[in-house]
């Protein structure tokens, strides 16, 4: 896998950026991370009463608002899902 993809019976390697360029593997990838992107985000503190939501969190601006300067947050979680169906892996800093 780390040598640029498989080989398949039928002799050809496929990666995922080969695999992305089959519209099925395409579709599905994609409906999947827009899926995810689309959940609402929130951060739970528990409390004795239960759990209350914290918005005064800074944690709470980079997951729910903004995660960077260049990505909207719809656009951050459908990276991540899609990296994350395609690989099994993804990474932020």
């Amino acid at each position: 896998m780390f040598d640029g993809g498989r080989r398949t019976n039928a002799g050809e390697t496929i990666n995922d950026q080969m695999a992305v360029k089959i519209s099925t593997v395409y579709a599905c990838v994609r409906v999947l991370s827009e899926s995810v992107a689309s959940l609402p985000i929130r951060l739970l503190r528990v409390t004795p009463q239960g759990r209350a939501q914290e918005i005064e969190d800074p944690l709470y601006h980079l997951l729910a608002i903004a995660p960077n300067s260049e990505m909207t947050l719809f656009i951050y979680f459908e990276t991540v899902a899609f990296h994350l169906s395609l690989t099994g892996n993804s990474y932020s800093d």
